[in-house]
């Protein structure tokens, strides 16, 4: 278990011990310096850093995809990614992105250019977010010729905390400071 210096939240570690550069568990490290390295952190760092700003619904989303991400498993994570970047077009897009996701041939793609469109949402956002779709449609449905892969799962998850820094965080953070009293000179 270890304590944040700076905000004092407590994270578990699993560690694996070494030795050398040979995992202890194989029985070939005979000799070198024994350390240990980490392998899983609960909570995950991205999910410990999301802001107060984002809806708890959607840090919920994303919470669950990382921890299936820390736990190896990438088509849950992937599908999980995705359910977070649907909440954040029920959350900020307009009714008429809405209305797209949501009709007969509902899709989020097409939702997410809407955004992209109204300046919602930046327009590189909204088109890296397609990956984000077509990756979490893979983890969702059976084609195992179309697997999610860890680096696949990892990525989606960098691409969707742009898009909460982009919508959540960044603006939120600039209000903040914008509410500091500021403090008269010498």
């Amino acid at each position: 278990m270890l304590k944040c210096r700076g905000c004092h939240q407590n994270t578990a570690v699993v560690e694996q011990r070494w030795i050398g550069n040979e995992l202890a568990l194989t029985g070939m490290g005979h000799g070198g310096t024994v350390n240990f390295r980490g392998v899983f952190w609960y909570p995950a760092a991205s999910v410990a850093s999301l802001d107060k700003a984002i809806p708890e619904p959607i840090r919920e989303a994303f919470a669950e995809g990382a921890k299936c991400l820390a736990v190896r498993a990438p088509r849950a994570a992937a599908v999980m990614f995705r359910r977070s970047l649907e909440a954040v077009v029920r959350d900020r897009g307009s009714a008429a992105a809405v209305a797209v996701m949501e009709g007969p041939r509902g899709s989020l793609y097409a939702a997410l250019k809407v955004m992209a469109d109204e300046h919602t949402l930046d327009a590189t956002l909204a088109s890296w977010a397609k990956e984000i779709r077509l990756v979490g449609n893979a983890g969702g449905h059976f084609d195992p010729l179309d697997d999610v892969t860890m680096d696949e799962a990892t990525e989606i998850s960098k691409l969707v905390r742009n898009v909460f820094t982009f919508l959540y965080e960044a603006p939120a953070k600039l209000k903040r400071q914008q509410q500091r009293p500021v403090k008269p000179g010498p």
